[in-house]
């Protein structure tokens, strides 16, 4: 018995088992499997499946329903054939709603896949047919009842950039939208009691509609009286301090969610309700009601996770303490600890250490000097290793005091102290290979100071799940001449500057749902002594360098991955049991260690796309194109490396679920290492790049495929 047909028949038992019943057995007459049509438009016509579905009141049932195990899990959705025949109707409404006035729905084709019988339902497929007919466009587009110079410049803000547009195909949700954006518009600069009516008149003969606003703005208006309502261990003084708007500022629904945003991130308040009181249209001062629900000050939380990295998979387990109302000053001190194990999925050994851990802790206070100016000191401590490279003990300190200009632009600045060891790294050729790459006068360890200066500007509509806005991030790291990696040698002096750049633009084409273009663009220089004569980098450790490759850049490659690498191997002794059952013997054990060069400059460019799906879910294609140089002089086409591939994302509890495949050409550091040390015949093959090596379809030189194929699950955007 096969493999496959033993997992079937224990997944018949379990389900047996647990008295689990199959979808043809829950219901009685015929179960949709799938609906689907003939004659609408593809994936972004505006009139695809999914959309046309979306409008029916007869729905199909969920993956898997005809699919063994997952027929036991699956929802079954019966036929009503009622609801089918009203769903006709409707169906040439939502025709109707977007602009094909001229649409027929020509019926029904049901399909029997499985026939009824006495214990099971049957199974059908649903195919509808339907003529669009010919779109009608917006031909004039009005905006009636605009007073004074300020309206008029509202009206022409919508008329340029809304999504109604003259020429543009009519659609109910983009009048809809329209509307709601002028009512923001207003609402947003002083007058909240704005009212719109649209009317829409069709000419279904010529494909031509007019839409027209009808505006009263109502009074101008101001903020009034702010009550604040259950609050009670922060001071009142510091919830008014918070807000951006006091009593007398002009009217702004935007400021109201600035206020809101802003005393949430207090983090003190579980809920947070802004209200303004807008029930008499006359009074222009407007009351706001701040209604507040304080939060638990001190939280513990447990949890765990797992990476999988190079054919290494590491389980950890994490804790986080917090409290965000320290000594009752808006003092926020937290402790968080993890630990792993890691270990090979592939057969492959795993060297040094494999217990990882990490210990940190932060205090920081959001009211340094006032309400713009903030303190943080952290702390943290951790061990790990760079898949198929080394174990690192790295103990770091570091003080930033904030300045918050806007809600959106700060500035950060202070000292770091980090310390930084290699362990278990034995054997004189291993020894060579890290301080070729560290430097020559390296012996393990090193120390670093720094001054860091960044600055911020995050101007997205959400961080976690962003559909629109702008994000910008620069700083400079000053190496402090402090430290030098032994007495005789010179202290590490460099300067590190690095730059970023998203932009995130929604869109819609052809009457589809929204969706997401997302770019960005991020670049990195160090500047120092520059290359001796022995090719090293001076005044820079190495694992300050530049590195590309992963989940968080070029999606293509595995960790830091880009570029060439060198192998170095090591053997140790170890005791091995003899399969007769006599005393150990003694047996050798590889440790082999893949370590890339790196780079001073390095340049990443990276765009994707956001389609949204059912049930959480959205499409995401992906490109990602990366460059990693020497020094800014040895800039080449050469070293540019392209990446591309389809991602899905699921909207869970903790954040986006992400699951990336990526797919690339083979480049020159996918075949071999630039250099061997220490490996015996055979022994200083290639590295893994993706998974048809990871698993054994060879690496290097022995492989046949042309192109690398990596997969990511992460926690989290990519950007």
């Amino acid at each position: 018995m096969t493999r496959i047909a033993q997992s079937l028949l224990f997944l018949a038992s379990v389900s047996g088992l647990f008295g689990c019943t199959s979808a043809r057995q829950k219901v009685q007459g015929d179960i949709v499997r799938s609906i689907h049509f003939d004659g609408n438009g593809t994936f972004l016509s505006g009139q695809n499946d999914y959309q046309l579905q979306g409008a029916m009141e007869q729905g199909d049932s969920s993956f898997g329903i005809a699919t063994f195990p997952l027929n036991y899990l699956a929802k079954p959705v019966t036929l009503n054939n009622a609801a089918l025949s009203r769903d006709s109707y409707r169906l040439e409404t939502w025709y109707a709603q977007n602009g094909w006035f001229d649409a027929k729905f020509q019926g029904w084709e049901v399909h029997q896949i499985r026939r009824q019988s006495f214990k099971r339902a049957g199974m059908v497929r649903l195919l509808g047919h339907v003529d669009p007919g010919q779109p009608s466009l917006v031909n004039t587009f009005n905006i009636n009842g605009i007073q004074g110079a300020a309206q008029r410049v509202f009206a022409s803000t919508i008329q340029r950039t809304g999504s109604l547009q003259p020429g543009g195909q009519f659609s109910m949700v983009a009048v809809e939208y329209t509307k709601g954006q002028m009512l923001e518009l207003f609402a947003n600069n002083g007058y909240p009691y704005a009212r719109i009516e649209e009317s829409v008149r069709a000419q279904p003969e010529v494909h031509s509609v007019d839409v027209t606003f009808d505006v009263a703005a109502g009074i101008p208006s101001r903020f009034g009286e702010i009550t604040i309502e259950g609050n009670q261990a922060i001071d009142p003084l510091i919830v008014r301090e918070t807000l951006p708007f006091d009593t007398g500022d002009t009217f702004s629904a935007k400021e109201l969610r600035r206020g809101q945003t802003r005393l949430f991130a207090l983090g003190t308040y579980a809920i947070v309700n802004v209200v303004p009181d807008l029930t008499d249209p006359t009074r222009s001062d407007v009351p706001i009601v701040i209604k507040l629900t304080e939060t638990r000050f001190q939280t513990l939380r447990l949890g765990g996770g797992a990476d999988f990295q190079g054919g290494n998979l590491t389980p950890r387990l994490a804790t986080r303490y917090r409290h965000v109302h320290l000594f009752d000053r808006l003092i926020q001190a937290e402790l968080g600890t993890s630990i792993g194990y890691r270990f090979a999925v592939d057969g492959s050994s795993t060297d040094d250490s494999r217990y990882t851990y990490a210990a940190n802790i932060g205090i920081s206070t959001p009211r340094l000097a006032g309400p713009r100016w903030g303190l943080t000191a952290q702390a943290s401590v951790e061990q790990n290793q760079i898949p198929d490279q080394y174990v690192y003990f790295n103990p770091k300190t570091s003080l930033r005091v904030t300045h918050r200009f806007t809600d959106s632009v700060s500035v950060n600045f202070g000292p770091s102290l980090e310390v930084y060891r290699i362990l278990a790294v034995e054997g004189d050729d291993a020894q060579i290979l890290i301080r070729s790459l560290f430097g020559s006068e390296f012996d393990g360890t090193y120390q670093l100071a720094t001054i860091d200066f960044g600055f911020t500007a995050d101007w997205r509509d959400d961080p976690l799940d962003t559909t629109r806005g702008t994000y910008y991030r620069a700083g400079v790291r000053q190496a402090l001449p402090i430290f030098a990696p032994s007495p005789d040698a010179k202290p590490y002096v460099f300067t590190d500057l690095f730059g970023e750049a998203r932009t995130y633009r929604r869109f819609r084409a052809n009457g589809t749902k929204p969706f997401t273009i997302a770019l960005r663009a991020r670049g990195q220089v160090l500047i120092s002594e520059g290359v001796n004569d022995d090719g090293e980098v001076v005044g820079v450790p190495y694992p300050e360098l530049s590195f590309l490759g992963g989940s968080a850049d070029l999606r293509g490659f595995r960790i830091n991955q880009v570029g060439p690498y060198e192998t170095v191997c090591t053997y140790s002794q170890s005791d091995v049991a003899d399969p007769f059952g006599q005393s150990p013997t003694s047996g050798t054990d590889l440790t082999r260690r893949q370590l890339p060069v790196g780079g001073q400059a390095s340049a990443l460019l990276s765009a994707e796309g956001r389609f949204s799906l059912p049930y959480g879910l959205s499409f995401v294609p992906f490109v990602d194109t990366g460059l990693l140089s020497p020094s800014l002089g040895q800039l080449s086409p050469k070293q540019i490396r392209v990446a591309g591939g389809v991602g899905i994302r699921y909207a869970s509890l903790v954040g986006p679920i992400r699951v990336d495949l990526a797919v690339r050409p083979l480049y020159a550091e996918d075949r071999a290492a630039r250099a061997v040390f220490g490996c015996q015949i055979g022994d200083g093959q290639a590295r893994g790049v993706d998974l048809l090596s990871t698993f054994g379809a060879g690496t290097g030189t022995e492989r046949n495929i042309p192109f690398a194929l990596n997969l990511i699950v992460t926690i989290g955007q990519a950007f």
